[in-house]
């Protein structure tokens, strides 16, 4: 819904944002892009070219998208890439970005106001993190295995 209301008005390029008001829990919020989406943003708007409407994302008619549209296409082509063991849905999308969000190193915190969620707790119950990507990440970033020990610097002629 959040992307079939976008309005080219709320795209920021110089802030790198997009301004979402009416979003998760009907609130505003404010989301950034990187500059790869930035770019192609840009690109995407230079070619829709001027309408008579704010609509961000329209047809080839020049008419807005709608949901039911722009759904429509996420379920198509999820079965036409063969995808199994999800609906296939914008919400899978959003799932799997939050989830990939923080298998890249992003943080609960800034994940939770990019989604929208007024509680952590929602966040954590909206990512289900596979056991082997818990692994991944355990190994990735345990403390323990960064620890260096007296010996090894004794050993380095550090001490």
């Amino acid at each position: 819904m959040e992307l079939t209301n976008m309005k080219v008005s709320d795209f920021h390029a110089d802030e790198g944002t997009i301004h979402i008001p009416l979003g998760k829990g009907r609130k505003p919020r404010v989301v950034p892009i990187q500059k790869t989406c930035q770019y192609e943003l840009d690109k995407y708007i230079r070619e829709r070219g001027r309408q008579p409407f704010d609509d961000l994302w329209i047809t080839l008619n020049n008419t807005p998208f709608r949901y039911e549209t722009v759904n429509g296409m996420i379920i198509n082509r999820c079965k036409a890439a063969n995808i199994q063991g999800t609906r296939g849905s914008a919400h899978t999308f959003r799932h799997t970005m939050a989830k990939f969000y923080l298998l890249s190193g992003g943080d609960a915190f800034s994940l939770q106001q990019i989604l929208g969620h007024t509680s952590i707790e929602m966040t954590q119950r909206y990512i289900d993190l596979f056991s082997s990507d818990i692994h991944n990440q355990h190994s990735k970033a345990s403390p323990v295995e960064f620890i260096t020990t007296p010996t090894e610097i004794e050993e380095r002629g550090e001490w």
